[in-house]
């Protein structure tokens, strides 16, 4: 029998002996295609799920009644209908995920046929306890739960690393009570199903580590992927069996913190906040008052934080989001947490505006002297498995400084044999040292020279200068910020080709990678843009050409390597653990040719780059995207009297088109505000999804209206 139909007679079959299938022999030749998910699996008489109408749990047992026979088959009942569950469900994802790797489909399939056996099991003797199945309602929560998930990783998440560990416990726990009241038949069924099932969950943490490349499974990762109702509360019974837990591959650290997990159906929530100028308040100090258009920015892009955050979380906003810019998100599928209003988000205000009595932690868009003030007002509320959570301090400030990154771009480029001594970067601290790095520059051809501030984000603070000389106004420019910021960076102005954004993911010392995006740059090197999708997006042939190309050192893929591992390094010695975002860069040399810079600067936040991986998850596969960033002068430019009428143009030229074909709802194409639409709002961020690449110039969109250079 093919592994297909085994599945679909588990998973659509109206009988007993359909849920029980055994061949003898199974191959997996023809996977087929994937399924749409089902309503509801098929189900003898008497275990159909209940009507949303009548979906009310029938109450489990007390443990202090099992002395009864008749109760102690209800138990089994329960049991019995939780191993159907769980059938049902790897059934619907051997159909759902047909291309999965072949090795997990055959585990998957071993632990079916063990189940199976545990339901006769129960079934069996449930009878003899004078229980039919079918006697007691069931309920369909594990079907909820997981039946939509998007991935075999999500499904591992769920069922193998939280529901099948929570068995665990109870399995340990009833063998234990069962056989305290003489029922040692019942007891040793429970001994075989624990026995096995720890089995099935390390099943699942095999292909968990697998697929995030993460050893031992980190706790972290595998919350994140728990969606409401699911929550690490749900992986543990009664009792807790730290044993058994480690017999199926979990580490020490893991497992502790599956213990002292408290919650009831989620979590406490974790309290986000946009504060965009956490770079300068990193030179001048908590005291630092950001200048007008920084705060309209943090103002304008309050809510941008919940793309990040869960749908349990809060996310701190200026002004209330309205009604219709909430159902906007909702119908594209986006999940909305709640908002809070703080009044400029002093730290008292915000902590008396959160109105739950514990929060997980605090989470702004950067760390600052400023977020640490939130923290530590919010202390008090904080859950203690987060008293070791980044803490301000002057190593961390030293990330955001760009003679930093400057300083391990030019190592990284000497070491791998990549740089010209004439490009590389210099941190000059005085303005003589900057008037003869323009110089040298100059001397080898070279007719502009770039100066960077050492504190700025998002272009600010990046200035093009003529080599040979330079205006009053560009020599006060320098000696103000030397003065202030100590140094400034020179190197020449590059004819750039394309920006890139590597994103990482730093605990413990390591970096993982999270993805590599396409960011588009104005004239003046400042943010406009970010390509969501696939690298190869807005970029030209050439380009993927020389990104991918196998080499050395020098290639832009061992180099961005280096450049990770070089970044973990830094944050761990800085005591940082968290968000990374890695900007560098391709140009084109004056002859032609492509060359790469892997390191121009460090974030150790959340960046607009990261935000497009996490829209990523929420568009549909093969689709051309992108995130901008659009404003006043966009609307002017464009002949628009308004930035809220420009963008609801876009918005009617192509209304964002949504597909539920896949069990979720992701956008299928058109324009969508991400941040409000209001009469005096300066900046808004926009999403942009198309069919094509083609389609997607034709929206004329600021900022992804053309083609790639190269």
């Amino acid at each position: 029998m093919e592994t297909r139909d085994f599945a679909e007679r588990i998973l659509f079959g109206s009988s007993l002996d359909d849920k029980l299938i055994a061949p003898v022999s199974l191959s997996d030749l023809a996977p087929g295609r994937p399924i749409r998910v089902p309503d509801a699996p098929g189900r003898p008489h008497g275990l159909a799920f209940p009507g949303a109408e009548r979906r009310k749990k029938a109450p489990f047992p007390k443990t202090s009644e099992i002395d009864r026979e008749d109760v102690r088959g209800r138990v089994l009942h329960f049991f019995a209908n939780h191993e159907l569950l769980a059938l049902e469900l790897m059934a619907l994802v051997l159909l759902r995920f047909p291309e999965a790797p072949a090795s997990f489909r055959r585990g998957l399939v071993e632990t079916m046929r063990e189940e199976q056996k545990h339901m006769q099991l129960y079934t069996r003797r449930m009878q003899e306890s004078g229980v039919e199945l079918g006697a007691i309602p069931v309920n369909d929560f594990f079907w909820r739960s997981l039946r939509n998930v998007d991935r075999p990783l999500d499904f591992v998440a769920g069922m193998s690393l939280t529901l099948e560990q929570a068995n665990l416990d109870y399995s340990l726990h009833f063998a234990k009570a069962f056989r305290e009241v003489g029922d040692t038949v019942t007891a040793d069924i429970l001994d075989i199903v624990y026995a096995e099932e720890i089995g099935h969950v390390k099943h699942g943490v095999v292909w968990f580590e697998r697929w995030t490349e993460r050893s031992p499974a980190d706790f972290d990762d595998w919350a994140a992927l728990l969606e409401e109702p699911m929550s690490p509360a749900r992986a543990r019974g009664i009792g807790f069996d730290a044993e058994g837990r480690r017999r199926a591959g979990f580490s020490d650290r893991f497992i502790e913190r599956v213990r002292l997990f408290r919650a009831s159906r989620g979590r406490p929530p974790r309290v986000w906040y946009f504060n965009p100028a956490a770079e300068y308040e990193a030179l001048y100090g908590a005291g630092f008052t950001a200048p007008q258009p920084v705060q309209r920015l943090a103002h304008d892009l309050a809510t941008l934080p919940m793309f990040f955050a869960a749908e349990d979380d809060i996310v701190l906003v200026t002004q209330e989001p309205s009604e219709a810019f909430r159902a906007r998100l909702a119908e594209a599928g986006i999940t909305v947490p709640e908002f809070v209003v703080a009044d400029d988000w002093l730290p008292e205000r915000a902590a008396a505006a959160v109105p739950y009595r514990h929060i997980e932690a605090v989470m702004p868009w950067g760390l600052s002297p400023k977020s640490a003030q939130m923290s530590e007002v919010f202390a008090p509320r904080t859950l203690p498995r987060n008293e070791g959570a980044p803490t301000w301090s002057a190593a961390l400030r030293g990330l955001y400084n760009k003679a930093l990154a400057a300083e391990q771009c030019r190592q990284l480029l000497l070491e791998a044999g990549a740089g010209e001594a004439e490009q590389l970067p210099l941190v000059a601290c005085s303005p003589e040292e900057v008037q003869a790095r323009l110089q040298e520059i100059a001397a080898t051809g070279g007719a502009f020279g770039a100066l960077k501030a050492c504190w700025s984000n998002s272009g600010r603070g990046l200035r093009r200068v003529q080599t040979d000389t330079q205006s009053e106004r560009d020599l006060a420019w320098v000696a103000r910020t030397i003065r202030e910021q100590g140094a400034v960076v020179v190197e020449p102005w590059f004819d750039r080709v394309a920006d890139l954004s590597l994103h990482l993911d730093v605990r413990n010392g390591e970096a993982k990678r999270v993805g590599i995006r396409h960011f588009i740059t104005d004239h003046r090197g400042q943010f406009r843009a970010v390509r969501c999708g696939r690298l190869g997006d807005g970029l030209s042939a050439e380009v993927m050409r020389f990104l991918h190309a196998p080499g050395g050192p020098e290639s832009p893929q061992k180099m961005l390597e280096a450049a990770a591992r070089r970044v973990s390094l830094l944050s761990s010695d800085a005591g940082y653990e968290g968000p990374v975002g890695v900007d560098a860069f391709v140009y084109r040399r004056s002859d032609g040719s492509l060359a790469f810079r892997p390191l121009i600067e460090v974030n150790p936040r959340w960046t607009m780059g990261r935000l497009a991986v996490e829209l990523c998850r929420r568009i549909k596969h093969g689709r051309s995207s992108g995130l901008v960033l659009l404003r006043e002068t966009d609307a002017r430019a464009l002949g628009s009297d308004s930035l809220r009428h420009l963008v609801q143009g876009f918005e009617k030229q192509a209304p964002p088109v949504c597909d539920a074909s896949s069990g979720g709802v992701l956008i299928d194409h058109g324009c969508i505000a991400l941040t409000e639409l209001r009469d005096d709002t300066a900046v808004v961020a926009m999403l942009a999804v198309a069919e094509t690449e083609a389609a997607l110039w034709a929206m004329g969109i600021p900022g992804l209206a053309e083609p790639a250079a190269g």
